[in-house]
């Protein structure tokens, strides 16, 4: 065989809040290409990886480590989520990609090419894989045995789960796959011992059914199998760690990937506590976690004001977090919060800080020199910061604050809270178990606060108080210009991808629903992107927005 075998891979991952240990649906943080080689696919919960192929498994092991390391500088904010391949609620696929002429439209060829890896490939992996997680994900559309589909390059084989967990385990895999499909290519016939031990159909039923310990006990002869196979020695090695993984029953899917591929990120979750900076800075690390979660407690609550929910909700989840629970249930949040406002464009770059109860001058003093130099070592000047006597708690924060591309606004919220609650910071316990009690100045809390969040930026994919007027109602133009813009030239990139469809995130039907009574029906319009006619106007209550109806959707809410 002169042609040489080459392998790729689309292999999936979720992300997971360090904060809360739940998953994070990946169209939430950004709206990446679906042809990118880190981004979206169909689904709106994982990210697909897509490295380039190679003629050697080895080196595509490799390419996804550089793959990885270039998304990190270009994607900071989705690193500093979790990544996990493995997950009970989700089906994470591994697929791999096999191309050679002999694969192209070889209907036996590729018949028994996907047999050698069902029977001898999927179980070894399956037998390393969390058992609850195996069952959970062959209930999803696919990754049952024998799952492949032809391409025109070879064929795409979709049994696995994610191998991607750690390096290790996708060095095995990937060269167990190559050395199984190029000796299957050769045609030499070998005298193997599992096929006669478990008939075919067995071993897919125990597979499917995700019965181990029956599947076990075939082991032994699946390992003196690929010991006789030649083109597997030349990978020995690295299916070792595979083998002696199974046979131990080892699960390999528990790891956190960047972890296991040695790439550096901070871990939030392991941030110690030893004095009132540490304090601030862990505080600062979780502010800018991205997110879809709510707060279950609303320590800071929003008005109906641009960028203002976001802006709470990063500040309710970092106080969540990192704040001993036993502390947080002794406080009451509607009297230890404040309601956070919007104020409009046209005014200076001010503060103001309305309490129920009068403020002292020393108050008054030291929260104003905090937010300046707050401000100040950020890059944003503060004209001043106004005081009123009011019947409600409210922080108001100008215009040109939360226009910002970063989390000052976060950040301003943050310190007034806190300022306002020192028994926070005064009852809680460092790593060894001392009272945090320093005064609550630059040098201690605003200083680690602005260190932590220097190099830390708003992620690129707008979310729903970013289409929202200072006041209330929806910015219709910047709303249907990121519709026109950002949506739908990926919708007309899934035409040429797998199923022909995609997902828009949730909160974009419903601004969508909300702006829908204010555009302008035109029963005569045209579409300008398929140039048919949208005279059938369809709602968009729906999961999946397919080429035909969104045109209708597009023509009706942007064109108009």
């Amino acid at each position: 065989m002169t042609e040489k075998l080459t392998i790729g891979a689309d292999p999936e991952m979720v992300l997971v809040s360090p904060l809360t240990g739940q998953t994070i649906s990946a169209q939430t943080i950004f709206h990446g290409s679906t042809t990118a080689e880190f981004g979206l696919d169909g689904s709106p919960t994982t990210v697909e990886i897509r490295p380039k192929p190679a003629d050697n498994p080895l080196e595509l092991v490799e390419n996804i480590y550089q793959l990885f390391n270039v998304a990190q500088k270009k994607y900071p904010e989705v690193f500093r989520l979790k990544f996990q391949a493995s997950d009970i609620n989700y089906s994470i696929g591994g697929h791999l990609h096999f191309g050679h002429s002999l694969l192209v439209e070889n209907g036996e060829g590729q018949k028994k090419i996907v047999k050698m890896l069902d029977m001898y490939l999927a179980p070894l992996v399956s037998l390393v894989e969390i058992p609850a997680h195996h069952k959970s994900r062959l209930n999803g559309s696919y990754g049952r045995m024998g799952d492949v589909r032809p391409a025109p390059w070879g064929i795409e084989y979709r049994t696995l789960p994610s191998w991607i967990a750690t390096r290790k385990l996708a060095e095995a895999v990937t060269c167990l796959g190559y050395g199984l499909v190029e000796q299957a290519l050769l045609g030499d016939l070998l005298k193997l011992t599992l096929p006669a031990v478990i008939n075919y159909d067995d071993l897919i039923s125990l597979y499917q059914n995700g019965n181990m310990s029956l599947m076990r006990l075939g082991l032994p002869y699946l390992i003196k199998d690929l010991k006789k196979i030649p083109t597997l020695q030349t990978y020995n090695k690295e299916i070792k760690y595979l083998i002696d993984s199974a046979k131990a029953g080892r699960p390999l899917f528990e790891s956190e990937i960047k972890e296991s591929w040695h790439l550096k990120f901070l871990d939030i979750a392991k941030m110690k506590l030893a004095n009132l900076p540490d304090f601030i800075t862990k505080l600062g690390e979780a502010l800018a976690v991205p997110s879809d979660e709510m707060a279950q407690r609303s320590w800071v609550r929003a008005g109906v004001d641009y960028r203002v929910s976001t802006i709470t909700n990063h500040v309710n989840l970092a106080i969540e977090a990192v704040i001993p629970a036993e502390i947080l249930n002794m406080m009451d949040a509607t009297i230890n919060g404040f309601k956070i406002l919007g104020l409009k464009i046209d005014t200076k770059n001010e503060i103001i800080i309305a309490r129920r109860e009068p403020l002292t001058q020393s108050y008054k003093k030291q929260i104003t020199e905090l937010l300046t130099s707050l401000g100040g070592q950020m890059g944003y000047k503060l004209d001043t910061v106004l005081f009123r006597l009011s019947g409600n708690n409210c922080l108001y924060i100008p215009r040109t604050m939360r226009d910002q591309n970063n989390f000052l606004s976060e950040a301003v919220a943050l310190v007034v809270w806190l300022y306002s609650n020192k028994e926070v910071y005064k009852s809680t316990k460092t790593e060894g178990k001392r009272k945090i009690n320093l005064p609550f100045g630059i040098h201690n809390a605003i200083t680690p606060l602005i260190n932590s969040l220097k190099d830390k930026k708003r992620q690129d994919a707008l979310v729903e108080s970013d289409f929202i007027l200072d006041g209330g109602g929806i910015d219709n133009n910047k709303l249907f210009n990121y519709l026109r813009s950002t949506i739908w030239p990926q919708i007309r990139e899934t035409r040429t991808h797998s199923d022909n469809r995609t997902r828009i995130p949730a909160y974009l039907k419903k601004l969508v629903q909300m702006a829908e009574s204010e555009a302008t029906n035109d029963n005569n319009a045209t579409c300008q992107v398929c140039l048919g006619s949208a005279t059938n106007y369809i709602g968009i209550n729906f999961d999946y927005l397919c080429d035909n109806h969104l045109c209708h959707v597009i023509n009706r809410l942007v064109f108009s």
